[in-house]
C-alpha cells in the first residue's frame, strides 16, 4: 500500500537512473514490503537507494 499524508497526498521516490533496475530515473510509489517486515522497514529500505 502506497505512504499518503494526512491531507491524502502520495509519497513518491525517484528510483536511481544508474542501477539496472525497474523503472530506473523514474518517479514511484513506495510499498511493497517483504513477508514479515514492518512499514518502518519497508521505509528504511525504500528511503535506501534505488
Amino acid at each position: 500500500m502506497p505512504l499518503a499524508n494526512d491531507r491524502g497526498q502520495y509519497v513518491l521516490r525517484l528510483r536511481d537512473a544508474n542501477k539496472p533496475i525497474w523503472a530506473r530515473g523514474c518517479w514511484t510509489l513506495s510499498g511493497g514490503g517483504e513477508p514479515g517486515e514492518t512499514l518502518d522497514a519497508c521505509v528504511r529500505r525504500d528511503s535506501q537507494g534505488s
